[in-house]
């Protein structure tokens, strides 16, 4: 990534003594933030999960955009797995009505 930057090879390396070999102080944390609707103000969702505002530490934060094909198709996924949640519950409550 270094070369890529136009940067020396070892420059993460030298930049970060921390991760050196005995010292163990890296990480990497991936985050989703779901997008709001556009035109629908700031309005956050009841029951949704966020990342409210914060600092990026480190020395590289990466962000993607979903396109919109992608969200549609998380969000799908998302109604799927609820459905099929509240099928379970559902079945579970009709088990214990006829014991």
């Amino acid at each position: 990534m270094a070369l890529a930057l136009g940067l020396e090879r070892d420059f993460f390396y030298r930049s970060h003594p921390t991760v050196h070999p005995g010292n163990g102080h890296t990480g990497i944390r991936m985050n989703f933030y779901p997008g709001l609707e556009q035109g629908g103000g700031d309005e956050i969702p009841a029951g949704s999960v966020r990342c409210g505002e914060h600092r990026d530490f480190g020395t590289l934060t990466w962000v993607f955009e979903v396109g919109k094909q992608q969200q549609q198709q998380q969000q799908q996924q998302q109604q799927q797995q609820h459905q099929q949640q509240q099928k379970k519950q559902n079945k579970q409550k009709q088990q214990q009505v006829n014991f």
